[in-house]
């Protein structure tokens, strides 16, 4: 892995969801109050051959939300994490054929990969008021493939 690689990785993955959160909570603590939800990966606990850089930055991500909801929980601003599973993306299609996609469903708990909107759904939910006591959440939309 290059230098380059790793920076560029951990610059979107991490040092820029900080600044992206940074500028937000300012306009939420102002505002008096809001919900922000951080995108991380499966890869955040299960590694990843050859992606040091990706389970890196997005196991990071777990840690800066905790402290960053930790910071702002009592100023009215929640953050959260959801922590998508395979999920049925164009940009999933691309790195394998249909066969290969259908063999990896095989062999996943539901039997099948997510559909982007049952991610969405989870966002939704954390940024609205039926979330309003979930602070520094890490949830695992994955279709049960990480159950503890």
């Amino acid at each position: 892995m290059t230098e380059d690689h790793w920076d560029a990785v951990l610059g979107l993955n991490l040092r820029g969801v900080f600044f992206c959160c940074q500028e937000a909570i300012g306009i939420m603590l102002e505002q008096g109050g809001g919900a922000i939800v951080n995108i991380a990966s499966g890869a955040a606990f299960r590694p990843l051959e050859g992606m040091v850089a990706y389970c890196t930055s997005k196991a990071g991500l777990l840690g800066m939300t905790r402290v960053l909801a930790l910071h702002t929980a009592r100023r009215g601003v929640r953050i959260n994490t959801v922590a998508p599973g395979h999920t049925d993306t164009e940009g999933n299609r691309v790195m394998g054929s249909e066969v290969e996609r259908r063999e990896d469903a095989d062999e996943l708990v539901s039997g099948r990969w997510l559909q982007p909107e049952e991610i969405a759904d989870t966002i939704v939910f954390l940024c609205s008021d039926e979330a309003r006591g979930v602070h520094g959440a890490i949830l695992n939309v994955n279709g049960g493939n990480l159950m503890p």
